[in-house]
């Protein structure tokens, strides 16, 4: 009972990042650590489903199994925000969330250059700021309204921005998903610098580790309970000399 309620836990904390693995790429943060990240709770996950029949094999009472159960779900939840060890913190999962929607709204009306809100000819420093905005509510670039960085001449490039459509981009989108319907945008941070494409390539390389991880759980909650109970109580003949 105990490995169907451990495997079951991680077995949906596992489907749960996979389902969110396109809006995590969506993020503007360095991909090595998303990604290394991705893998450690991948890494985890299965070394908790492994460990767990091997754990329960040394115990011959059901306080031991139980006690074992909650040192490996501790081991599993150690990262967590809403976890003990990371309680000094003072954020949870709806906090941490609502920071990064926060986060990535200012970084979509942050320019990757600051001269180009600025007036050169300021005398002032009530003056020194020239920030405006289209009918859609886009910075425009008031020091060079003919400038090609945006979208459109005239608007702001910021640190996120929309991906600019071309050729090679799709007419109609044929996945289903509401992932798919949302538009790819662009992350940069000093002008002339890496520009990074978000969700890009790192949204399916997560997206399809995530699902190879959810497919060795399966194997694991479906096997792991019949082998460790066949194993551990196997049947012998006793009048067999």
């Amino acid at each position: 009972l105990m490995l169907f309620i451990i495997n079951t836990i991680i077995l949906t904390y596992a489907q749960n990042e996979k389902d969110a693995a396109t809006k995590l790429s969506r993020l503007p943060v360095e991909s090595f650590w998303l990604c290394l990240s991705s893998i450690a709770n991948g890494s985890c996950c299965l070394c908790v489903s492994i460990a767990i029949p091997l754990e329960f094999f040394n115990e011959d009472g059901p306080t031991g199994i139980i006690m074992n159960s909650m040192a490996l779900l501790f081991i599993f939840t150690l990262d967590d925000l809403s976890g003990g060890a990371l309680a000094f913190i003072g954020e949870d999962d709806e906090s941490f969330q609502r920071s990064i929607a926060w986060e990535y709204a200012l970084l979509s009306q942050c320019p990757v250059q600051l001269k180009d809100i600025i007036k050169p000819d300021a005398q002032a420093p009530e003056d020194l700021w020239s920030i405006t905005y289209d009918q859609n509510g886009r910075l425009r670039n008031t020091r060079n309204p003919d400038a090609l960085h945006g979208l459109e001449p005239g608007l702001l490039l910021t640190r996120v921005s929309l991906l600019r459509q071309d050729e090679t981009s799709p007419l109609v989108q044929k996945d289903k998903d509401m992932d798919a319907l949302v538009p790819c945008t662009r992350y940069q941070v000093v002008n002339g610098g890496r520009v990074l494409r978000l969700p890009g390539v790192r949204g399916d390389i997560l997206h399809f580790m995530w699902m190879i991880i959810c497919l060795l759980l399966q194997i694991i909650w479906c096997v792991s309970p019949v082998l460790w109970f066949i194993i551990n109580k196997p049947c012998r003949d006793e009048n067999a000399s």
